[in-house]
């Protein structure tokens, strides 16, 4: 379930059979990326700079899809009845987030570090304040996305699929208390992705410019990951370092 996209990513009418209709949506709808352009301002419409901002659903498909009802790989078909019949969209603002890919950043930053010394500072200086042209303080989607989703899917499994309570309340019961698990969930996700991105290092214009400094750092690039355990990453050369090179092989 957790691999389809589209709309078959609903599930069968058969599945819900004391609801009177599916009210859940898990599937990528085409709104998407209109949300998250209105929460992102670098993000660009329906695949305008698709390969530097990229729409993100908070919970994505693969989390939603990945669930067990705490005792064995199997759901309870109580769990898919309120699930199904929770009237929660996977697309809607509260689960999107617009994030650069970390092309964006390199070819932002590394702009400003070919400036003249006088300009880079007024330059840096305005990054976050234009995002379509100087992102930061956001994880960059591209990296650690895995690791995230994990993240997101074992939350998930902890704190909402085996805290769901079978029999009892009615679907409806069932249904509101999910919808606000899940509601509580997307606001925890998007508080730790700003927080990584804004925090760690002081932000990622603050790691970038000091990813050089002695002693090396090898964990520098802690605000672009989205993990909250990111990976180890290289710095990279220069601009300076780079010329000294080209100067040898010249």
């Amino acid at each position: 379930m957790g691999e389809v996209r589209g709309k078959e990513n609903e599930p069968d009418s058969k599945c819900w059979k004391k609801l009177a209709k599916c009210a859940v949506t898990l599937y990528e709808q085409d709104s998407h990326r209109d949300v998250s352009e209105a929460k992102s301002p670098g993000f660009g419409k329906h695949g305008e700079r698709g390969t530097e901002w990229q729409s993100h659903h908070i919970l994505c498909i693969c989390a939603m899809g990945d669930r067990t009802d705490g005792t064995d790989s199997k759901l309870t078909q109580e769990l898919d009845d309120a699930l199904y019949g929770t009237d929660w969209n996977i697309n809607e603002k509260l689960n999107m987030i617009g994030l650069p890919q970390k092309k964006k950043y390199r070819e932002a930053y590394i702009k400003i570090e070919k400036m003249k010394p006088a300009l880079q500072a007024a330059e840096w200086a305005k990054a976050g304040t234009d995002q379509k042209v100087l992102p930061a303080d956001l994880p960059a989607h591209n990296i650690d996305h895995n690791l995230y989703t994990d993240e997101a899917i074992t939350y998930l499994q902890d704190n909402v699929w085996s805290k769901f309570k079978t029999g009892g309340k009615t679907h409806e019961t069932r249904a509101e208390w999910l919808k606000t698990q899940l509601e509580n969930a997307s606001k925890e996700f998007e508080k730790r992705l700003l927080n990584r991105g804004a925090r760690r290092k002081n932000g990622t214009v603050a790691a970038w410019q000091k990813r050089f400094k002695k002693p090396k750092d090898k964990f520098w690039a802690n605000p672009f990951s989205m993990a909250a355990v990111p990976t180890e990453r290289y710095e990279g050369r220069g601009i300076g370092a780079l010329e000294e090179i080209f100067k040898k092989l010249t």
